[in-house]
């Protein structure tokens, strides 16, 4: 059995138009991680910890600047998301990838 790699494409939603009027490139550095499953929570609960990991690496420098502090809270809010979709992962999760 292999993996079809080309059951789920990526594109940017801003680079995405319905009507026809704008091109789009598919993401090849994108994957796709569903919800339902079973290895999505543990995944995305990693992903989140990594996140919170750099900020706090980030935050023991002595001397932050504006721009590091608000790349630490724009990291803080990525960490959030990832939480939150693990969470629900969690509470979904069940079907093994196909």
């Amino acid at each position: 059995m292999s993996i079809d790699r080309q059951k789920y494409i990526v594109y940017k939603r801003e680079e995405f138009c319905f009507d026809g009027q704008q091109e789009y490139c598919e993401l090849e550095d994108a994957v796709v991680i569903r919800l339902q499953d079973v290895f999505a929570a543990g995944a995305l609960y990693t992903y989140a910890a990594s996140i919170r990991t750099t900020v706090e690496i980030l935050s023991q420098r002595s001397a932050l600047g504006s721009a590091e502090v608000t790349e630490i809270e724009r990291l803080n809010e990525i960490a959030d998301y990832f939480m939150d979709m693990a969470a629900k992962a969690e509470a979904t999760a069940g079907k093994v990838p196909d």
